[in-house]
């Protein structure tokens, strides 16, 4: 695994080049943290790795076209407390443990579940 940062942030990961809530066009596809316009990828058909809430709320706000994947290998999405839907990557291979988060809440606040602590070799916030 290893982290780069050019054009946002990108998480190269089992031959992969995962943009971190980043709008960079060298990435494979895209991890959507939550649907705050600052986060939401505006590429035209770009695979995005997220929630189908976050999905939705996405494409509701900015009118954004992309392909959604739910799902990655050794790529775990979990709650982050920031908003409905808000998501955290963590992402496992040979040994090391990496966690994005966008923004998060550590606590439980009404319906929304607070993210909860991750041992991780890396940590991006």
């Amino acid at each position: 695994m290893r982290v780069s940062n050019g054009q946002g942030i990108n998480l190269n990961f089992n031959e992969f080049n995962i943009g971190l809530d980043s709008q960079s066009s060298s990435s494979d596809l895209v991890f959507l943290s939550h649907a705050h316009t600052d986060h939401i990828v505006r590429r035209p058909r770009c695979p995005v790795l997220s929630n189908e809430l976050t999905a939705e709320l996405a494409r509701h706000r900015v009118g954004a076209e992309f392909e959604l994947i739910k799902s990655c290998p050794d790529v775990e999405l979990v709650d982050s407390g920031h908003v409905i839907g808000g998501t955290s990557l963590i992402a496992r291979s040979n040994g090391e443990t990496f966690l994005y988060t966008g923004d998060f809440c550590p606590h439980d606040r009404f319906f929304l579940k607070g993210l909860r602590p991750v041992e991780c070799d890396t940590l991006v916030i």
